[in-house]
């Protein structure tokens, strides 16, 4: 005969049950949730907002200062699907410029002419000395900068043959204090949710000091060989009123990701493509039409 055994199942006082399964259980559960939403979030990245903070921060904490203020240091950096090439001079590697030619056309800028995003080799930098085979092409640009820093640039990389300068919004903005000492970890999930409750900021925002930044552009204009790009937005208009010679260029429709309006590799094609035309004094040569 078997005689059932007494179940041994341990019993847990009211207090003990309600901290399980209202406290302990749930959170186990949201902290489940939302670590595993933030992987399968990392693993898609569907509209690219976590790699844009991720590339964000880790470029800032990368930077070291220079005499302009701060850059990259020498070296090859990676980011999170692209990499960047610094060489000696803390200019960004351009591989197909012509480090022998005898004209010299320096970049100036920020995020769009230094390529943010993009390999070194899809830079419009690059796409410009593919075409401008007698012609060293020198990008000095660095993500970040304005209207301070570019005045520096002219004044540490003097000697150009002629010098393009590719005018974005946020040029005439105060200095935004990119570098950190910190790198730290993005959580996705904010970001997305930062993104879905937060009104984004304009793309073209109005200008601080606008009449003060033209001036001082009035300033490079009179004292180097400058010729000047604005992208075709809002800021873009503005800037080509003040200087009937500026040539605006077409706004990318190929960009990084959904939401980071940075040109993509597509992008810096077609800004080369539009500025080619503008440097046949130079001898570069039109891209073939496609």
């Amino acid at each position: 005969m078997i005689i059932p055994m007494k179940s041994r199942r341990r019993r847990f006082s009211p207090f003990t049950n309600f901290m399980i399964n209202w406290i302990l259980t749930p959170l186990v559960v949201l902290l489940f949730v939302v670590y595993g939403v933030d992987g399968l979030l990392r693993l898609t990245d569907p509209l690219g907002l976590g790699r844009g903070v991720d590339d964000l921060t880790a470029i800032s904490y990368f930077y070291r200062p220079d005499p302009r203020g701060y850059s990259l240091p020498p070296g090859t950096h990676h980011f999170s699907n692209w990499t960047v090439t610094i060489n000696e001079d803390r200019t960004r590697l351009v591989p197909a410029a012509n480090a022998n030619a005898t004209t010299t056309l320096t970049l100036i800028g920020d995020s769009v002419t230094f390529g943010l995003g993009v390999n070194d080799a899809d830079t419009y930098a690059n796409h410009l000395a593919l075409h401008c085979p007698n012609v060293f092409i020198r990008n000095t640009a660095v993500s970040g900068y304005n209207i301070n820093a570019i005045e520096k640039t002219f004044a540490v990389y003097g000697g150009a043959d002629v010098y393009v300068y590719l005018a974005v919004f946020n040029d005439p903005l105060p200095d935004q204090g990119y570098m950190t000492s910190t790198r730290q970890q993005v959580s996705y999930v904010e970001t997305y949710l930062g993104r879905a409750l937060v009104q984004p900021r304009p793309v073209t925002p109005t200008p601080v000091d606008f009449d003060g930044y033209i001036r001082r552009v009035q300033t490079l204009v009179d004292t180097y060989p400058l010729l000047l790009f604005a992208l075709n937005d809002d800021f873009g208009q503005r800037f080509k009123e003040a200087f009937p010679q500026a040539t605006l260029l077409t706004f990318p429709t190929q960009t990084v990701s959904p939401v980071d309006k940075h040109p993509g590799a597509e992008g810096h094609e077609q800004l080369a493509r539009e500025m080619l035309p503008l440097l046949a004094d130079y001898g570069c040569k039109a891209m073939e039409a496609e």
